[in-house]
């Protein structure tokens, strides 16, 4: 038995349900056609796209963190100290996390919760203290040299002497008295939170025209490319000289 020839609009109807694009464009040419409508493939493909969103304005961040913000965390801590609420060995670890994460850029969870006494007792014993950062200690697992400021070797040294432990800094801790504390940030209506410390190195890295290709190595941040993964290379001396200088670099 001979079947019968579908419609135009039957086809239109089986083309909706299968997704098929050309089909449909053909379909619906040749039913305008019918009607007396002249219409090319071309010319019925554009009604047929899915509309693509637009974007209204490129979104850049309003969250500013100055040097006075991070003065201003280090003071609380003190105060915090000095009145009692937090004892000594937790002021200590306070203050090193964050001339640690201002100065370095580090991510809190991904990489300053999990590094080890014993990572920053070896960097500290070269010439110049540089911190070697395992790729489990970084969120997209990039082994990286990070340059330590004269201030955060300072303050991490006065902690090897409290006990024998594993990790180097006390960061659930330090969030949970950060997050009691709902420090305000001066240039937005915010307050202070873990982030804001390697924030604030991205952003005075940029103030101090820091080199792009140091700075992304350091913090990991924009480093997914082609050049990164097949052309670049990098060494530890390379980052020697920091947002900060010795004099001796």
């Amino acid at each position: 038995m001979r079947r019968t020839p579908r419609s135009p609009i039957s086809k239109i109807r089986r083309c909706l349900c299968t997704a098929e694009g050309d089909e449909l464009c053909n379909c619906i040419s040749e039913v305008l056609r019918q009607n007396a409508f002249r219409c090319s493939l071309s010319g019925v493909r554009p009604f047929l796209e899915m509309p693509k969103g637009l974007k209204a304005r490129k979104h850049v961040t309003s969250r500013i963190v100055t040097q006075e913000d991070v003065e201003n965390l280090l003071l609380a801590a003190k105060r915090a100290y000095e009145k009692g609420d937090i004892d000594a060995h937790h002021y200590g670890n306070y203050r090193a996390i964050i001339l640690f994460g201002a100065l370095a850029g580090q991510r809190p969870q991904a990489t300053i919760a999990k590094l080890t006494v014993q990572q920053f007792r070896e960097a500290i014993q070269q010439d110049k203290a540089v911190l070697d950062v395992l790729p489990a200690q970084d969120k997209i697992r990039m082994q990286h040299y990070c340059s330590l400021h004269p201030q955060v070797v300072e303050a991490v040294t006065t902690l090897f002497d409290d006990g024998a432990r594993n990790l180097m800094f006390k960061q659930l801790s330090f969030e949970r008295w950060l997050k009691e504390r709902q420090l305000a940030l001066i240039r937005c209506g915010s307050h202070f939170v873990p982030g804001d410390l390697r924030k604030f190195c991205e952003q005075m890295g940029d103030i101090l025209q820091w080199d792009q290709s140091n700075k992304n190595y350091i913090l990991t941040h924009g480093v997914s490319g082609v050049d990164w993964r097949f052309t670049n290379t990098h060494f530890p001396i390379r980052f020697m000289v920091s947002i900060w200088n010795t004099g001796e670099a």
